[in-house]
Order: structure tokens, then C-alpha cells, then sequence
């Protein structure tokens, strides 16, 4: 028996070689494979990167026009106001082109006051198409911080040619004289 073992043996050296030779292409392929995949997985990560760029990009430019509109409708629908103080009053003024005084509205508490100005709306013709436009209509708010406290019940108001003119007055200070025992 041991000339047996020695004994070359063809069909197992046939199953080697086969197993070999069908191993190869297998390699290959699976090489292939992960190249094609690798280029999938870039594709798609390329892909998803677009998606966000694009995402954020839409989102700066929305928030960038919400942002132009607000700035805009600052400008343009807030009267210009100047505000002074003294010892004993608050004086607002304010410019308020194009309205009556039956079109604002004031209103006061203890350190603020509030402003509502309706302006008219224009009637254009059909036949124009406004190229810009920058004067106010509608409705308008202010609302002022006031330097100091005011006696709501001491309230002047006053529309001028085109200039409101509010004085706030402070309340007076109680002086209480203390008895000494």
C-alpha cells in the first residue's frame, strides 16, 4: 500500500486544476463586482451631495428674500420718527406723508406707545404697470420704546403739515416729606 499512496493520482490533479481555472474568473469577476459597486456607492453619494447643496441653496435663497422683504417693508412702510426727552415730557415725532389725522391712531401704556397709520391705496389705471414702488399703503404699526415712564392721562397730540407731533408727559414725582422721631 504504501506504493499506493506514492501512486500519482490523475482526477485529482484534474479537480485541482479545474477547481483553479474556474477560481480565476471568479476573482475576476468579483473584482469587477466591486468596482461597479465602489462607482455605484460614488455615484450615489455624489448624488446625495448634490441633493443637500441644492437643498441649502434653495433654503439661502428663500430665507434671503424673506430677509430683502422684511428689510424692504422696513424702509418703506415705517414712518421716520425722532424721539427727545426733557425733566418732565417725551416728544415723538414722526412724518406721516399722504393721510388725515382721522387716519391715525395712537395708543399708550406706562413706557410705550403705539402708532397705526392707515394709508390710502391708490387707484392706477389698468393700463400702468408699476416699475417701483416705495410709498406706503395699507396699514402701518409702530411701536416706540418710550426713554421713561409717561402719565397716560397727560397725552398731546398734534398733525401739522404732514408732521405728527406727540408729547408723553412723566408722571410727577410724589415727594413725601419723612418726620424724623
Amino acid at each position: 500500500m504504501p506504493e499506493e499512496e506514492k501512486s500519482y493520482n490523475p482526477s485529482v490533479n484534474r479537480d485541482i486544476i479545474d477547481t483553479t481555472i474556474n477560481e480565476e474568473p471568479e476573482e475576476e469577476t468579483t473584482e469587477e463586482n466591486n468596482e461597479e459597486t465602489t462607482q455605484e456607492s460614488a455615484e450615489e453619494a455624489k448624488s446625495i451631495a448634490e441633493k443637500m447643496i441644492n437643498d441649502m441653496v434653495t433654503t439661502l435663497k428663500t430665507k434671503q428674500n424673506d430677509f430683502n422683504k422684511t428689510i424692504s417693508e422696513m424702509k418703506t412702510t415705517k414712518p421716520a420718527v425722532d424721539v427727545y426727552e426733557s425733566e418732565e415730557y417725551v416728544l415723538v415725532k414722526l412724518d406721516i406723508p399722504r393721510v388725515n389725522k382721522e387716519d391715525i391712531t395712537i395708543n399708550t401704556n406706562g413706557n410705550s406707545l403705539e402708532i397705526i397709520t392707515n394709508f390710502p391705496e391708490e387707484e392706477i389705471c389698468d393700463e400702468l404697470k408699476a416699475i417701483k414702488k416705495e410709498r406706503c399703503s395699507g396699514t402701518t404699526k409702530n411701536i416706540i420704546v418710550l426713554p421713561a415712564e409717561i402719565d397716560t392721562n397727560k397725552v398731546e397730540a398734534s398733525f401739522k403739515e404732514q408732521v405728527l407731533t406727540i408729547t408723553l408727559y412723566k408722571p410727577e414725582s410724589s415727594k413725601t416729606a419723612v418726620e424724623i422721631n
